[in-house]
């Protein structure tokens, strides 16, 4: 057994407190090229004097008369001969030069090179070494940059350390500098672009307000505009009432003139008189002796007196002619509305009212065509306008209009009723004393968002109230006419509805007079319907029953005329193409009027408000039908809300049909 060898006199002891320093080569350090290049020609100056071999020779030679050299020798052959023990099979077998690599690294991990370059190393002149060098440098570069490159290489890790931390404080400081500029370049930045943004908001806001200045001076402009054709409006039908009023005057005077010509003739006439001389004898005097004032006065005054005997020809007339008829009429027209009051006060069936739900359409037709006929005879309609002279009560005169309204919704009317051209309470309709109580300011709601209307009831042109019902009866003549119109009943309909003289351009203009003549308390957006409260209502259902009779007709017309299926029928009957204006604008009204009518049931589902007038579903569901064929278009946002249009109006056509059979077929389903 080898036993270990015993530590070399003077070897240096590894287990100290502290592990040695690591000595590091030049090419391990991160120098600078010029230093690099500064040690490389010191190391081969050095070598070429030949320093190396000798400081080589006179280490080994150290070494060689050393016991140092015996000792290295018997460590190196007690761990070869301990590997052998320990792997002999491998050692043995293997060839020479593998078995040395094994062996050699053994020694490696045993430490005996380390321990031998340790023992080489403190045999080393280092401080011959370190002189002989200096003297090269001081010769290449000169005494003074010598020395200090000796005093800056000559600093202790203290030195260092401190010079380090110094150079570190340094550039942190540096560092904390830029940060700083940084941060104020950064804050700088900042303030630039608030400012840019604060610059870029007041453009906009002063754009912004110049934008709605132009758009208030346009709106402006269009009221002043629309002020002035209202006026221009009011005074061409006022101008075409005066003449109208002037035709009727001088053929009421050129009637009685032939009258009083005709009576007066046989007297005038005489052989022994010239009719020529003596009509030119007169005219000549009548000129001398009178002015021109004197001749307007005697004119109004002749006129004045023929029109007082017209009309009191007129009424002996009438009561030597037809007194007794009138009366008869009269009597049978008090008789057949008693009849039906009571017989809605026992709610018994009133025939031509309660025929048309239980589907005898051509028995109600003829039966309420009849009683407007004889009610017309009778004296309560006299000229197109209601009779106020006869002593009927209010309950007569609402069954009058009834039958009235039915004929027009139903049968299509025939003659419309014309509104009367005075203020005269006589010519007022009744249920004015219905009228709810009025509210300050105009509704603005109302389907296309906030709209607000220019006109309040202090600056709207002043019309004269003719009570709710004569608006109602007015719309119910439209209606007539419209469904004429729908159903091809006349030459006209043939023509293309943009043609000056189309039943469409009448009807339009029929309808644009009719809500000019409607004065501000009848309106929407001044009888406020959506503030009113669900009491109110119910104590004035009479007038707002009307009330919505007139806005849902009023919205269905223009859903009729402007139907895609019926204006499709009307351009095909006329052998034309349709200019896409015409498009566009029959599907704009489509949709404005269409939201109204949506707003209305909106308002009375929210109100809760029972209805039983079934002509409201029947509006419902003509603006659903016109709303259908859009609706079931490909999935977009204009087909969703036309779908929801068509579904709240079915929904509230069923709910009608509870209470109408006439709905029933209307809302069932096909199969």
């Amino acid at each position: 057994m080898a036993t270990p060898a015993a530590k070399p006199n003077g070897a240096p002891e590894t287990n100290g407190d502290r592990p040695a320093a690591r000595k590091f080569k030049a090419s391990d350090l991160p120098l600078p090229s010029a230093t690099r290049g500064a040690i490389e020609s010191l190391a081969h100056s050095f070598k070429k004097e030949g320093a190396y071999d000798s400081i080589r020779k006179q280490v080994w030679d150290k070494f060689a008369a050393s016991d140092y050299e015996a000792q290295v020798t018997k460590a190196i052959l007690e761990v070869a001969e301990k590997e052998v023990e320990r792997n002999p099979q491998q050692l043995l077998t293997l060839d020479r030069r593998k078995a040395a690599a094994l062996i050699d690294g053994a020694l490696e991990r045993s430490g005996v090179y380390h321990k031998a370059e340790d023992v080489i190393g403190k045999l080393i002149d280092v401080d011959g070494i370190e002189e002989r060098i200096r003297e090269i440098r001081r010769a290449d570069i000169g005494e003074e940059a010598a020395s200090a490159e000796m005093t800056r290489g000559a600093k202790t890790d203290d030195e260092y350390a401190a010079d380090t931390e110094a150079r570190r404080a340094e550039r942190e400081r540096i560092r904390e500098e830029l940060k700083q500029k940084e941060a104020a370049i950064e804050e700088e930045k900042r303030r630039i672009a608030k400012e840019e943004q604060r610059k870029e908001e007041r453009e906009r806001e002063e754009a912004e307000l110049k934008r709605q200045a132009e758009r208030d001076e346009r709106r402006r402009k269009r009221e002043l505009e629309r002020e002035e054709r209202e006026k221009q409006r009011d005074k061409e039908r006022e101008e075409r009432h005066k003449e109208r009023e002037r035709r009727d005057r001088d053929r009421d005077r050129e009637r009685d003139r032939d009258r009083e010509r005709d009576r007066d003739r046989p007297r005038d006439r005489s052989q022994s008189r010239s009719r020529s001389k003596d009509k030119e004898a007169t005219s000549a005097k009548l000129k001398e002796k009178l002015s021109k004032e004197d001749n307007d006065r005697l004119e109004q005054e002749a006129l004045a007196d023929l029109l007082r005997e017209s009309t009191s020809v007129r009424r002996d007339e009438l009561e030597e002619w037809k007194l007794e008829e009138v009366k008869k009429r009269e009597k049978e027209a008090k008789a057949y509305l008693a009849a039906q009051k009571d017989a809605r006060a026992k709610g018994l069936p009133v025939p031509g009212v309660d025929d048309r739900p239980g589907g005898m359409v051509d028995r109600a037709d003829m039966l309420a065509s009849m009683a407007v006929s004889l009610c017309e005879t009778a004296g309560i309609i006299v000229d197109g306008h209601l009779n106020h002279e006869l002593d009927l009560s209010d309950q007569l005169h609402g069954c009058y209009w009834s039958l009235y309204l039915m004929e027009k919704m139903h049968n299509c009317g025939r003659a419309g009723l014309q509104f009367p051209t005075s203020n005269k309470p006589r010519y007022q309709f009744r249920f004015a004393q219905d009228t709810p109580r009025p509210l300050n300011g105009p509704d603005n709601s109302g389907p296309q968002g906030n709209y607000i209307s220019v006109l309040t009831p202090g600056t709207h042109p002043q019309c004269p109230d003719h009570g709710i019902m004569a608006y109602a009866a007015k719309v119910a003549d439209i209606w007539a006419s419209t469904v004429r119109f729908c159903l091809g009943r006349s030459e006209s309909d043939n023509l293309p509805p943009w043609a000056p003289g189309s039943t469409f351009v009448k009807i339009t203009s029929l309808l644009v007079d009719f809500e000019t003549s409607i004065p501000p308390q009848h309106r929407f957006h001044f009888a406020r319907f959506a503030d009113r409260s669900t009491p109110e209502l119910q104590q004035h259902a009479s007038y707002w029953g009307l009330f919505l009779f007139k806005q849902f007709a009023y919205h269905t017309i223009f859903c009729l005329l402007n139907h895609p299926v019926l204006v499709s029928v009307r351009l095909k009957r006329a052998s034309v193409a349709a200019p896409y204006s015409v498009i566009q604008g029959c599907t704009e009204q489509l949709r404005v009027h269409s939201d109204w009518i949506v707003h209305f049931i909106d308002m009375l589902s929210e109100r809760d408000i029972s209805v039983a007038n079934a002509f409201l579903g029947y509006s419902a569901l003509i603006m659903a039908s016109a709303c259908l064929p859009q609706a079931q278009c490909i999935e977009h946002e204009p087909t969703q809300r036309l779908r929801n249009k068509f579904n709240k109006c079915f929904e509230f056509a069923q709910g009608l049909s509870k209470q109408w059979p006439v709905l029933v077929n209307m809302v069932r389903p096909r199969s």
